[in-house]
């Protein structure tokens, strides 16, 4: 079957004399034309590729809203977050199998005895997998995923924009690099105030700290071509890092949660012997859940170090 290349968010480029309105038109341009494509490609592959980008998108789109908030109508805005609130929830579901099969329950990465077991335990998931993406293509439809686009597609225009006040007015007009800079020194501060909670963090907490880097890292991502470009990359990269280690303690704890469910459809004749790959698999996440934490804790600390330099980041 031919698959269509996945469609990433390009590079978001603009002058440092645009306005703040000249710069939010620009990125939501770029972050809706992403999701349209995308939506697109899924509609025709059912891939997790597209599913990935759908997720990332909505998430970019969400910290785009977050960003200008102080310029969108409140009820206008609120609309928006909780459409991408829903589908992100829903797309996610889809999200957690697949890395499921391909990366905790995948042959080529496991070394286990029990493979007659491990492929009993994959059948199950890829056969909720398949349901579940049936019902997340549905959920598009029958709520209209196309309408959430098309109502982003607004924010580009002027309508939104009848009955602003004078403040959002000039907040509009005024140049974007101080609004920037204000905004990445706010976004690292928000981030930075979680270090003290850090060390007693429960799952929960965890992902919180994980939305915060990941809202820090599409900020700058955001404003890169007026920032000084080595250093806003190498805090990107830091901050992917970051990221990518908190999303895999996540996915061990979650990947856990989802074999034990599964556990309780498998045969009677399988039980004993997916409970022993259990074990092995349990062996495995133990190990990958204290070396994530331990990079975790070395970069956070790396990052810390940094406390500060966002205010460098674009001259004024």
């Amino acid at each position: 079957m031919f698959v269509a290349e996945i469609k990433k968010l390009p590079f978001i480029e603009f002058d440092r004399d645009c306005s703040v309105e000249m710069v939010m038109n620009i990125i939501f341009s770029a972050s809706v034309d992403h999701l349209q494509k995308n939506f697109v490609l899924f509609q025709k592959q059912s891939d997790p590729e597209s599913l990935t980008q759908l997720r990332v998108g909505l998430r970019r789109v969400r910290v785009a809203l977050r960003i200008f908030k102080l310029v969108l109508p409140r009820d206008f805005r609120n609309g928006l977050k909780e459409g991408t609130r829903h589908f992100g929830r829903q797309l996610g579901i889809g999200r957690d199998l697949d890395v499921l099969l391909n990366e905790y329950l995948s042959p080529e990465k496991l070394k286990v005895k029990q493979e007659g077991a491990l492929q009993s335990l994959r059948n199950l998931v890829e056969q909720r997998r398949q349901q579940d993406y049936v019902i997340i293509q549905q959920d598009l439809l029958d709520n209209n995923f196309q309408a959430l686009i098309d109502q982003l597609k607004t924010l580009t225009d002027q309508s939104w924009k009848k009955g602003s006040d004078k403040d959002v007015s000039d907040l509009l007009a005024s140049p974007v690099v101080p609004f920037a800079s204000e905004t990445l020194v706010s976004g690292a501060a928000h981030l930075r105030e979680m270090d003290t909670e850090r060390a007693t963090l429960n799952g929960e907490g965890i992902h919180k700290l994980r939305r915060r880097v990941k809202k820090a890292r599409y900020q700058l991502r955001f404003f890169m071509s007026i920032c000084d470009t080595d250093t806003a990359q190498s805090m990107i990269d830091q901050l992917t890092k970051l990221q990518d280690c908190l999303g895999h303690i996540r996915d061990v704890t979650e990947s856990r949660r989802l074999i034990l469910h599964f556990l309780e459809y498998a045969e009677t004749s399988d039980y004993v012997k997916i409970m022993e790959l259990d074990a092995a698999l349990t062996r495995v996440a133990i190990k990958e859940f204290r070396t994530n934490m331990q990079n975790f804790d070395r970069l956070w600390q790396d990052y810390m170090k940094k406390d500060g330099i966002e205010k460098t980041l674009i001259s004024a």
